[in-house]
């Protein structure tokens, strides 16, 4: 179960990844051409800030959010944790889990709220452009949504391993999970 589930998580966070990327090119691509623009004619994107600022950075973090976790990329404090036993480490590891998903879940449940709320009344921005302001606040949830299920999956794991199942690895060790996440087969 924990392994199917961990397959599923890890395409959404490929896909998102992928879809990460492209918005990074489309950063890029937008301040060359607004750069461009702006010295060469004298007449910049109006447009440009908005896109980058309310759309598209917004969809950089939160669509990364999940992957880096999985990846134990995000800023960890491990002078302790690298002398305790495996079982410890899962016990810490689960705690921490378990305090992000408490801090996560209020911030999708906002999102949601204020995306659907934005999307019934039709709000948008004012400025050269009516920018839907629905779409910067569902990016929110449906980043959050994915790390929500990578912490449910850790906990869940990290729960086994404390709890005393020795046939379950931590992630830093390698395990079936961490081999389909890699697009790896399972065994």
């Amino acid at each position: 179960m924990l392994i199917a589930l961990g397959r599923l998580i890890a395409t959404l966070e490929r896909c998102y990844i992928a879809i990460a990327v492209a918005v990074m090119m489309s950063i890029m691509l937008i301040i060359v051409v607004d750069v461009a623009c702006r010295y060469l004619f004298n007449a910049p994107l109006a447009w440009a800030f908005d896109l980058i600022s309310l759309y598209l950075m917004a969809a950089l973090f939160f669509f990364t959010l999940s992957d880096t976790l999985r990846a134990r990329r995000h800023v960890n404090v491990d002078i302790v944790y690298l002398h305790l036993s495996p079982r410890w480490r899962a016990g810490a590891d689960l705690l921490t889990s378990v305090l992000a998903l408490i801090f996560f879940l209020p911030i999708f449940e906002r999102g949601l709220d204020r995306a659907a709320g934005a999307f019934v009344s039709g709000d948008v921005l004012s400025g050269p452009i009516a920018w839907p302001t629905w779409i910067y606040y569902g990016l929110v949830p449906v980043g959050v949504a994915v790390i929500l299920l990578r912490l449910l999956l850790q906990a869940a794991r990290f729960l086994l391993i404390a709890g005393g199942r020795t046939d379950i690895t931590a992630p830093e060790e390698g395990n079936a999970e961490d081999e389909a996440l890699r697009g790896g087969s399972a065994t």
